[in-house]
């Protein structure tokens, strides 16, 4: 009778992991579908079968990572249709709120949480950028925070083909990172050509009466535009005045003179410049 018991208990244990290996092969192949469609960029369908799952392996962080997907789509396409004029930092903290709800949570693969981390990181650059007095400074840190994203993006454009169908995203962003890569650079160069011309510390100003004068010459192989501003104040820091000056499509190998108003008074001054219309070849 004894024997007879165990050799029942065994046989029902036996046929329940059975069972339960059976239910298993079918969550594998879901979860491993739901995979393949996130690569094919079909979030949706991809989170719906995370949901029937949701129990099994990582299924409540791979839905993490669909709506950080789905939330960034909508966040990319709401900033490709704003204006040309539209406020940086409105642009900026748009996104971020669109963005934020993920920064403490888990997402189930590792790519996805790396290029969510290197949008936010270049979101905030730009929004630092915001905060700098200089305008090359700001110019610089604006042009780093774009590149920043547009990285993130073109990786996930590879790997997840995000917004795939979309032409106004992949001209403007994906098509585009090798040319904003080279403004910066070109930002660089320029920057760095001009400082190269500076006497300790300052460009070579000639002084006149009510002017004063400075030549520059392009070392660089970029054609551009720029412009100098210079604001005059006394020694407690109030405003005397401003002036500006500009030059359009400076050639490399080319000089020029910029040429600044001065007050008829004892003054100190800052100047800085910004970079326009730079010729990319």
């Amino acid at each position: 009778m004894l024997k007879k018991i165990i050799k029942y208990i065994l046989v029902f244990t036996f046929a329940f992991s059975l069972i339960g290996c059976s239910g298993s092969n079918g969550d594998d192949k879901q979860y491993e579908e739901a995979n393949k469609l996130v690569t094919e960029g079909k979030y949706k369908q991809a989170k719906k079968i995370y949901k029937e799952i949701k129990s099994y392996k990582d299924s409540k962080d791979r839905i993490t990572d669909c709506d950080f997907l789905l939330a960034m789509g909508k966040s990319v396409v709401e900033r490709m249709e704003e204006p040309d004029d539209a406020d940086y930092s409105t642009l900026v903290d748009t996104e971020l709120s669109y963005l934020e709800e993920f920064e403490n949570k888990d997402f189930g693969n590792a790519k996805i949480e790396s290029y969510y981390e290197d949008y936010i990181d270049g979101l905030n650059t730009q929004k630092d950028s915001l905060k700098e007095e200089g305008i090359y400074d700001y110019q610089h840190g604006w042009q780093e925070g774009m590149i920043q994203r547009f990285e993130a993006l073109d990786g996930l454009y590879n790997d997840f083909s995000f917004l795939k169908n979309n032409k106004k995203f992949v001209a403007n962003y994906i098509k585009d990172l090798d040319y904003e890569k080279k403004l910066l650079k070109a930002y660089e160069d320029i920057n760095s050509d001009i400082g190269a011309q500076f006497k300790d510390g300052d460009l070579p100003w000639d002084y006149e009466d009510y002017y004063m004068e400075a030549t520059v010459k392009n070392n660089t192989n970029y054609t551009y535009d720029i412009s100098y501003f210079v604001t005059y104040t006394t020694d407690d820091n109030s405003i005397i005045s401003k002036d500006s000056y500009s030059e359009t499509e400076i050639a490399p190998g080319m000089s020029y003179t910029i040429h600044l108003a001065t007050p008829d008074q004892d003054c100190n001054y800052e100047w800085e410049s910004q970079i326009d219309n730079v010729v990319i070849k």
